[in-house]
């Protein structure tokens, strides 16, 4: 199965809010799970949260 998952990450290059308080840093920490079919919806979908 690891030829078919794909680990991404945006860690601090695409944050929620700004890193200036424990509760922004707190907001910033996530994990995102997305199951998908199909490669290029993955990739379409990491673009559009990069807007």
């Amino acid at each position: 199965m690891p030829n078919r998952l794909i680990a991404a990450a945006r860690s601090q290059y695409v944050p929620l809010t700004d890193n200036d308080t424990a509760e922004n840093r707190a907001k910033n920490r996530r994990t995102k799970i997305i199951i998908m079919p199909k490669l290029n919806q993955f990739f379409d979908l990491l673009e559009q949260d990069a807007k």
